[in-house]
Protein backbone atom coordinates (compact mmCIF):
# COMPACT_ATOMS: atom_id res chain seq x y z
CA UNK A 1 0.00 0.00 0.00
CA UNK A 2 1.77 3.74 -1.05
CA UNK A 3 1.87 5.62 1.62
CA UNK A 4 -0.48 8.64 0.04
CA UNK A 5 -3.13 5.77 1.09
CA UNK A 6 -4.52 5.17 -2.85
CA UNK A 7 -3.06 2.05 -3.06
CA UNK A 8 -3.70 -1.40 -0.69
CA UNK A 9 -1.11 -4.62 -1.50
CA UNK A 10 -3.35 -7.51 -1.03
CA UNK A 11 -1.77 -10.65 -0.41
CA UNK A 12 -2.75 -13.29 -1.99
CA UNK A 13 -2.18 -17.31 -0.11
CA UNK A 14 1.39 -17.74 -1.55
CA UNK A 15 2.32 -14.77 -0.59
CA UNK A 16 2.12 -12.49 -3.58
CA UNK A 17 0.52 -9.44 -3.66
CA UNK A 18 -2.14 -7.65 -6.07
CA UNK A 19 -2.52 -3.79 -5.88
CA UNK A 20 -6.09 -2.59 -5.26
CA UNK A 21 -7.50 1.22 -5.12
CA UNK A 22 -8.79 1.87 -1.82
CA UNK A 23 -8.59 4.44 0.98
CA UNK A 24 -6.16 3.89 4.40
CA UNK A 25 -7.58 5.48 7.72
CA UNK A 26 -4.96 8.23 8.93
CA UNK A 27 -6.49 7.25 12.60
CA UNK A 28 -8.22 6.18 15.18
CA UNK A 29 -8.07 7.56 18.27
CA UNK A 30 -8.60 5.88 21.64
CA UNK A 31 -9.61 8.50 24.67
CA UNK A 32 -8.67 8.31 27.94
CA UNK A 33 -8.77 4.71 29.49
CA UNK A 34 -11.45 5.66 32.18
CA UNK A 35 -13.68 6.60 29.23
CA UNK A 36 -13.43 3.39 27.58
CA UNK A 37 -15.54 0.21 27.35
CA UNK A 38 -14.77 -2.85 27.48
CA UNK A 39 -16.70 -6.53 25.74
CA UNK A 40 -15.59 -9.80 26.54
CA UNK A 41 -16.70 -12.29 23.01
CA UNK A 42 -16.81 -15.71 22.29
CA UNK A 43 -17.93 -17.60 19.54
CA UNK A 44 -18.95 -21.32 19.78
CA UNK A 45 -21.65 -22.89 17.27
CA UNK A 46 -22.17 -25.65 19.75
CA UNK A 47 -24.42 -26.23 22.52
CA UNK A 48 -23.61 -24.98 25.92
CA UNK A 49 -23.36 -28.52 28.07
CA UNK A 50 -25.22 -29.04 31.88
CA UNK A 51 -22.52 -29.48 33.85
CA UNK A 52 -18.72 -28.78 34.17
CA UNK A 53 -17.13 -31.78 32.52
CA UNK A 54 -13.67 -31.60 30.62
CA UNK A 55 -15.23 -33.16 27.42
CA UNK A 56 -17.13 -29.89 27.09
CA UNK A 57 -14.80 -27.49 28.11
CA UNK A 58 -16.44 -24.79 25.91
CA UNK A 59 -19.24 -24.21 28.51
CA UNK A 60 -16.38 -24.57 31.50
CA UNK A 61 -14.42 -21.36 29.87
CA UNK A 62 -17.41 -19.55 28.92
CA UNK A 63 -18.74 -19.42 32.60
CA UNK A 64 -15.18 -18.23 33.37
CA UNK A 65 -15.08 -15.70 31.06
CA UNK A 66 -18.33 -14.86 31.88
CA UNK A 67 -17.75 -14.22 35.64
CA UNK A 68 -14.09 -12.22 34.91
CA UNK A 69 -16.60 -9.90 32.88
CA UNK A 70 -18.84 -9.29 35.59
CA UNK A 71 -16.27 -9.05 37.83
CA UNK A 72 -15.44 -5.79 36.40
CA UNK A 73 -19.13 -4.65 34.80
CA UNK A 74 -18.22 -5.84 31.27
CA UNK A 75 -20.24 -6.36 28.84
CA UNK A 76 -19.57 -10.51 27.64
CA UNK A 77 -21.04 -12.15 25.00
CA UNK A 78 -21.20 -15.40 23.50
CA UNK A 79 -21.92 -15.49 19.69
CA UNK A 80 -23.75 -18.48 18.49
CA UNK A 81 -24.18 -18.52 14.72
CA UNK A 82 -27.25 -19.18 13.27
CA UNK A 83 -27.00 -20.37 9.70
CA UNK A 84 -29.57 -19.77 6.67
CA UNK A 85 -30.75 -23.25 6.38
CA UNK A 86 -29.59 -25.04 3.20
CA UNK A 87 -26.96 -22.08 2.67
CA UNK A 88 -24.20 -23.57 5.60
CA UNK A 89 -21.04 -21.47 4.44
CA UNK A 90 -18.42 -23.54 2.55
CA UNK A 91 -15.49 -22.23 4.68
CA UNK A 92 -13.58 -23.26 7.74
CA UNK A 93 -15.55 -22.20 10.71
CA UNK A 94 -12.27 -20.28 11.96
CA UNK A 95 -13.52 -17.29 9.59
CA UNK A 96 -16.24 -16.32 11.73
CA UNK A 97 -13.90 -14.43 13.73
CA UNK A 98 -13.23 -11.64 11.20
CA UNK A 99 -16.34 -11.83 9.72
CA UNK A 100 -18.31 -10.91 12.96
CA UNK A 101 -15.73 -8.18 13.56
CA UNK A 102 -15.94 -6.85 10.10
CA UNK A 103 -19.62 -6.68 10.89
CA UNK A 104 -19.35 -5.63 14.41
CA UNK A 105 -16.75 -2.74 13.67
CA UNK A 106 -19.32 -1.54 10.77
CA UNK A 107 -22.28 -1.03 13.26
CA UNK A 108 -20.31 1.03 15.50
CA UNK A 109 -18.02 3.13 13.43
CA UNK A 110 -20.49 5.79 13.70
CA UNK A 111 -19.74 5.40 17.68
CA UNK A 112 -16.55 8.16 18.55
CA UNK A 113 -16.46 6.39 22.16
CA UNK A 114 -13.32 3.95 22.96
CA UNK A 115 -13.99 0.95 22.84
CA UNK A 116 -12.07 -2.22 22.94
CA UNK A 117 -12.92 -6.21 22.82
CA UNK A 118 -11.07 -9.25 23.88
CA UNK A 119 -11.42 -12.23 21.81
CA UNK A 120 -11.05 -15.82 23.33
CA UNK A 121 -11.16 -19.05 21.68
CA UNK A 122 -13.48 -21.21 23.33
CA UNK A 123 -10.17 -23.12 24.53
CA UNK A 124 -9.15 -20.29 26.26
CA UNK A 125 -9.71 -18.39 29.54
CA UNK A 126 -8.78 -15.17 31.68
CA UNK A 127 -6.12 -16.41 34.36
CA UNK A 128 -5.23 -13.24 35.93
CA UNK A 129 -8.54 -12.91 37.65
CA UNK A 130 -8.63 -9.80 39.55
CA UNK A 131 -6.22 -7.50 36.45
CA UNK A 132 -8.95 -5.39 34.71
CA UNK A 133 -8.37 -4.79 31.15
CA UNK A 134 -8.16 -0.57 31.48
CA UNK A 135 -5.20 -1.87 33.22
CA UNK A 136 -3.85 -5.02 30.88
CA UNK A 137 -4.39 -3.06 27.91
CA UNK A 138 -2.27 0.11 28.87
CA UNK A 139 0.52 -1.76 30.08
CA UNK A 140 0.68 -4.22 27.60
CA UNK A 141 0.94 -1.42 24.76
CA UNK A 142 3.96 0.39 26.65
CA UNK A 143 5.27 -2.53 27.18
CA UNK A 144 5.53 -3.00 23.41
CA UNK A 145 5.14 0.59 22.69
CA UNK A 146 2.48 0.13 20.99
CA UNK A 147 0.59 2.91 19.34
CA UNK A 148 -2.99 4.29 21.20
CA UNK A 149 -4.34 3.71 17.78
CA UNK A 150 -3.40 0.49 16.91
CA UNK A 151 -6.29 -1.62 15.42
CA UNK A 152 -5.84 -4.99 17.19
CA UNK A 153 -3.38 -6.64 18.90
CA UNK A 154 -2.45 -10.42 18.52
CA UNK A 155 0.17 -12.83 20.27
CA UNK A 156 3.22 -14.43 17.65
CA UNK A 157 3.76 -18.03 18.46
CA UNK A 158 7.39 -18.86 19.33
CA UNK A 159 9.29 -21.54 19.87
CA UNK A 160 9.62 -22.74 23.68
CA UNK A 161 12.87 -24.76 24.26
CA UNK A 162 12.20 -28.03 26.39
CA UNK A 163 9.08 -27.72 26.14
CA UNK A 164 6.94 -30.77 24.92
CA UNK A 165 4.15 -32.10 26.49
CA UNK A 166 2.44 -35.66 25.06
CA UNK A 167 4.75 -36.15 22.40
CA UNK A 168 3.70 -32.70 21.00
CA UNK A 169 6.46 -29.92 20.49
CA UNK A 170 6.01 -26.47 21.22
CA UNK A 171 6.01 -24.09 17.73
CA UNK A 172 8.62 -24.12 15.71
CA UNK A 173 9.90 -20.85 14.21
CA UNK A 174 7.54 -19.94 11.35
CA UNK A 175 6.06 -17.55 13.47
CA UNK A 176 2.34 -17.58 13.03
CA UNK A 177 0.46 -14.45 14.48
CA UNK A 178 -2.39 -16.58 16.25
CA UNK A 179 -5.87 -15.39 16.48
CA UNK A 180 -6.97 -17.52 18.88
CA UNK A 181 -7.26 -14.72 21.31
CA UNK A 182 -6.53 -10.91 20.63
CA UNK A 183 -7.80 -7.61 21.60
CA UNK A 184 -9.20 -5.34 18.81
CA UNK A 185 -10.41 -1.37 19.50
CA UNK A 186 -13.41 -0.29 17.65
CA UNK A 187 -11.61 2.68 15.40
CA UNK A 188 -11.19 3.29 11.65
CA UNK A 189 -7.83 1.35 11.64
CA UNK A 190 -9.53 -1.63 12.69
CA UNK A 191 -12.61 -1.76 10.55
CA UNK A 192 -10.57 -1.18 7.35
CA UNK A 193 -8.13 -4.33 9.12
CA UNK A 194 -10.78 -6.36 9.35
CA UNK A 195 -12.05 -6.13 5.85
CA UNK A 196 -8.64 -6.50 4.39
CA UNK A 197 -8.26 -9.58 6.33
CA UNK A 198 -11.38 -11.16 4.80
CA UNK A 199 -10.33 -9.85 1.68
CA UNK A 200 -7.09 -11.74 1.59
CA UNK A 201 -9.05 -14.87 2.14
CA UNK A 202 -11.36 -13.99 -0.70
CA UNK A 203 -8.74 -13.86 -3.49
CA UNK A 204 -6.07 -16.08 -1.30
CA UNK A 205 -4.65 -19.37 -3.31
CA UNK A 206 -3.85 -22.53 -2.46
CA UNK A 207 -1.57 -22.90 0.69
CA UNK A 208 1.59 -24.01 -1.00
CA UNK A 209 3.06 -27.43 1.22
CA UNK A 210 6.40 -26.74 0.45
CA UNK A 211 5.79 -23.20 3.28
CA UNK A 212 8.18 -24.36 6.13
CA UNK A 213 5.29 -24.97 8.22
CA UNK A 214 3.78 -27.69 6.73
CA UNK A 215 7.48 -28.89 5.95
CA UNK A 216 7.60 -29.34 9.16
CA UNK A 217 4.66 -31.09 10.07
CA UNK A 218 5.31 -33.91 7.17
CA UNK A 219 8.82 -34.22 9.08
CA UNK A 220 7.52 -33.81 12.66
CA UNK A 221 4.37 -34.84 13.05
CA UNK A 222 3.04 -37.39 10.13
CA UNK A 223 -0.01 -38.05 11.21
CA UNK A 224 -1.25 -34.70 11.33
CA UNK A 225 0.11 -34.12 8.49
CA UNK A 226 -1.92 -36.66 7.17
CA UNK A 227 -4.66 -34.65 7.36
CA UNK A 228 -3.99 -32.11 5.60
CA UNK A 229 -1.92 -33.12 2.53
CA UNK A 230 -0.54 -31.42 -0.35
CA UNK A 231 -2.05 -27.93 -1.62
CA UNK A 232 -4.83 -26.70 0.95
CA UNK A 233 -7.28 -24.11 0.14
CA UNK A 234 -7.01 -21.84 3.10
CA UNK A 235 -10.95 -20.89 3.07
CA UNK A 236 -11.33 -24.34 4.31
CA UNK A 237 -8.30 -26.00 5.83
CA UNK A 238 -5.79 -25.20 8.16
CA UNK A 239 -3.83 -22.86 8.40
CA UNK A 240 -7.04 -21.04 7.07
CA UNK A 241 -7.54 -17.31 8.82
CA UNK A 242 -4.15 -17.49 10.36
CA UNK A 243 -2.26 -17.85 7.59
CA UNK A 244 -4.01 -15.28 6.02
CA UNK A 245 -3.52 -13.21 8.78
CA UNK A 246 0.45 -14.01 8.95
CA UNK A 247 0.94 -12.97 5.42
CA UNK A 248 -0.72 -9.91 5.62
CA UNK A 249 1.45 -8.95 8.82
CA UNK A 250 4.74 -9.81 6.88
CA UNK A 251 3.93 -8.64 3.03
CA UNK A 252 1.90 -5.29 3.67
CA UNK A 253 3.69 -2.76 5.66
CA UNK A 254 0.46 -0.71 6.31
CA UNK A 255 -1.46 -3.98 7.69
CA UNK A 256 1.34 -4.80 9.68
CA UNK A 257 1.33 -0.41 10.90
CA UNK A 258 -1.84 -0.80 12.20
CA UNK A 259 -1.48 -4.11 14.21
CA UNK A 260 0.35 -5.06 17.44
CA UNK A 261 2.11 -7.82 18.39
CA UNK A 262 3.09 -9.75 21.73
CA UNK A 263 4.77 -12.95 23.49
CA UNK A 264 2.54 -15.72 22.98
CA UNK A 265 3.12 -15.71 27.10
CA UNK A 266 1.07 -12.72 27.44
CA UNK A 267 -1.92 -13.86 26.52
CA UNK A 268 -2.26 -16.89 23.64
CA UNK A 269 -0.72 -20.01 24.58
CA UNK A 270 -0.95 -23.22 27.38
CA UNK A 271 1.70 -21.09 29.09
CA UNK A 272 -0.19 -17.47 28.97
CA UNK A 273 0.33 -15.67 32.40
CA UNK A 274 -3.32 -13.45 31.50
CA UNK A 275 -5.18 -15.51 29.13
CA UNK A 276 -4.55 -19.07 28.66
CA UNK A 277 -5.33 -20.76 25.46
CA UNK A 278 -4.85 -24.94 25.61
CA UNK A 279 -4.83 -24.81 22.36
CA UNK A 280 -4.69 -28.26 19.93
CA UNK A 281 -1.35 -29.73 19.90
CA UNK A 282 1.67 -29.34 22.31
CA UNK A 283 -0.58 -28.66 26.12
CA UNK A 284 -3.78 -29.42 24.77
CA UNK A 285 -3.98 -31.88 27.83
CA UNK A 286 -4.49 -29.21 30.21
CA UNK A 287 -8.05 -28.90 28.94
CA UNK A 288 -7.99 -32.03 31.47
CA UNK A 289 -7.40 -30.30 34.46
CA UNK A 290 -6.69 -26.22 34.23
CA UNK A 291 -10.41 -25.32 33.13
CA UNK A 292 -11.22 -27.09 36.71
CA UNK A 293 -8.83 -25.82 38.70
CA UNK A 294 -9.80 -22.27 37.20
CA UNK A 295 -13.49 -22.90 37.97
CA UNK A 296 -12.37 -23.98 41.93
CA UNK A 297 -10.15 -20.75 42.19
CA UNK A 298 -13.11 -18.24 41.90
CA UNK A 299 -15.67 -20.75 43.82
CA UNK A 300 -17.84 -22.03 41.17
CA UNK A 301 -17.46 -25.69 43.60
CA UNK A 302 -17.95 -23.64 46.71
CA UNK A 303 -21.98 -24.09 46.51
CA UNK A 304 -24.11 -26.90 44.94
CA UNK A 305 -25.47 -26.01 41.62
CA UNK A 306 -23.31 -22.55 41.13
CA UNK A 307 -21.81 -23.21 37.76
CA UNK A 308 -25.67 -24.74 36.81
CA UNK A 309 -26.54 -21.38 37.97
CA UNK A 310 -23.58 -19.29 36.29
CA UNK A 311 -23.96 -21.29 33.08
CA UNK A 312 -27.62 -20.13 32.74
CA UNK A 313 -26.70 -16.73 33.19
CA UNK A 314 -24.22 -17.64 30.12
CA UNK A 315 -27.06 -18.75 28.17
CA UNK A 316 -28.71 -15.13 29.15
CA UNK A 317 -25.70 -13.35 27.01
CA UNK A 318 -26.03 -15.54 23.97
CA UNK A 319 -26.85 -13.87 20.47
CA UNK A 320 -27.94 -15.63 17.85
CA UNK A 321 -25.77 -14.14 14.87
CA UNK A 322 -26.41 -15.11 11.03
CA UNK A 323 -23.37 -14.46 9.30
CA UNK A 324 -22.98 -11.90 6.65
CA UNK A 325 -22.58 -13.97 2.82
CA UNK A 326 -19.18 -14.15 2.48
CA UNK A 327 -18.10 -14.06 -1.56
CA UNK A 328 -15.20 -16.32 -0.14
CA UNK A 329 -14.25 -17.74 -3.14
CA UNK A 330 -10.45 -17.24 -5.16
CA UNK A 331 -10.61 -16.66 -8.65
CA UNK A 332 -8.59 -20.02 -8.97
CA UNK A 333 -11.22 -21.74 -7.17
CA UNK A 334 -13.99 -20.60 -9.05
CA UNK A 335 -12.24 -21.44 -12.16
CA UNK A 336 -11.37 -24.90 -10.98
CA UNK A 337 -14.68 -25.67 -9.85
CA UNK A 338 -16.97 -23.96 -12.64
CA UNK A 339 -19.33 -25.99 -14.53
CA UNK A 340 -18.86 -27.25 -18.17
CA UNK A 341 -20.44 -25.72 -20.97
CA UNK A 342 -22.08 -27.71 -23.25
CA UNK A 343 -18.86 -27.34 -25.85
CA UNK A 344 -16.62 -28.41 -23.09
CA UNK A 345 -18.53 -31.62 -22.94
CA UNK A 346 -18.39 -32.42 -26.69
CA UNK A 347 -14.53 -31.33 -26.61
CA UNK A 348 -13.17 -34.42 -25.03
CA UNK A 349 -15.77 -36.62 -26.97
CA UNK A 350 -14.44 -35.34 -29.83
CA UNK A 351 -10.63 -35.97 -29.65
CA UNK A 352 -11.76 -39.24 -28.50
CA UNK A 353 -13.26 -40.06 -31.80
CA UNK A 354 -10.08 -38.88 -33.68
CA UNK A 355 -7.76 -40.84 -31.53
CA UNK A 356 -9.43 -43.71 -31.61
CA UNK A 357 -10.69 -43.46 -35.26
CA UNK A 358 -6.49 -42.60 -36.39
CA UNK A 359 -5.92 -45.87 -34.11
CA UNK A 360 -8.01 -48.05 -36.18
CA UNK A 361 -6.36 -46.39 -39.39
CA UNK A 362 -3.40 -47.31 -38.35
CA UNK A 363 -4.01 -50.77 -37.40
CA UNK A 364 -5.69 -51.63 -40.53
CA UNK A 365 -2.37 -50.43 -42.49
CA UNK A 366 -0.13 -52.54 -40.55
CA UNK A 367 -2.28 -55.09 -40.58
CA UNK A 368 -0.96 -58.39 -42.91
CA UNK A 369 -2.81 -57.96 -46.51
CA UNK A 370 -3.88 -61.44 -48.02
CA UNK A 371 -2.62 -61.98 -51.33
Amino acid sequence: MSRDGNEAIVPEGDGHVVQKKTNVPKDGGSGHWNDCTFEVVMIDNRTLPSEANPETFWGMTAVINHEYAKKFGYKFTLVHPDYIKGKEPDYDVNWLKPLYFAQRLQELKESTRCKWFLFLDSDAFVREFDVPLEKFIPDLLAKYNIPKNVAAVFAKEKAIPGVSSEGHLSPPIFNWLNPGVFLVQANAQSQFFFNAWLEGGQHSKPFDASHPALRFLRKESPFFFGHFPGLRDLRKQWPAEMGVLTQLYENNQDIKSMLGTVDMLEMNSPSGKFVEHAWGGWGSEKKKTDFSDMLARIGTFAEPGKFSKWLGQVEKCTVSWTPTPWAAESEATKEATKPWSFFSYLAPLFFACVFVSAALTLCCRLAPRKH
